[in-house]
């Protein structure tokens, strides 16, 4: 499934579009919810960052996101024209910190490190390519007080 947003100057407008796109995607594939979830929250974090700090609040930004099922994983493949910039360079975040003392952002790239695995950047064609997958099997499932492998 391809998906696409063309950002103006920084603009959230059809973020939550495409995580809801995403989200389909896996449930159409019959996916467990919470999987179908993860991927959404991944896409979002990813897409909203290549719009925010892409457009520098000031350029348009083209972002693809490409979802493909491969047997017990999802890929991810969400490229975007913005400056070169790879968000998994940066050092982790120190999450032992209190609200008050820690600054702010970040936290939402350790939230797709911990859903996520084999994450890869790449500058390719003058377009920042983020690669990943998100597992389907070893989710446990809640299913009317029962849990299920």
């Amino acid at each position: 499934m391809d998906l696409r947003l063309r950002s103006r100057r920084g603009s959230l407008d059809g973020v939550e579009a495409i995580t809801a796109e995403a989200e389909g995607f896996a449930a159409g594939a019959g996916v467990p919810k919470i999987v179908a979830r993860r991927l959404g929250l991944v896409v979002e974090e990813l897409v909203t960052n290549a719009v925010s700090y892409g457009s520098e609040g000031v350029r348009d930004v083209a972002v693809e996101v490409t979802l493909t099922l491969d047997g017990d994983r999802i890929g991810v493949r969400i490229s975007d024209d913005a400056p070169a910039f790879d968000p998994f360079a940066q050092a982790p975040k120190e999450l032992g910190r209190t609200i008050e003392t820690r600054e702010v952002g970040g936290l939402g790239l350790v939230l797709v490190q911990a859903l996520a695995e084999g994450i890869r950047y790449r500058r390719a064609r003058g377009r920042n390519v983020v690669e990943l997958d998100v597992r389907i099997d070893g989710v446990v499932a809640q299913t009317e007080g029962n849990t299920q492998e």
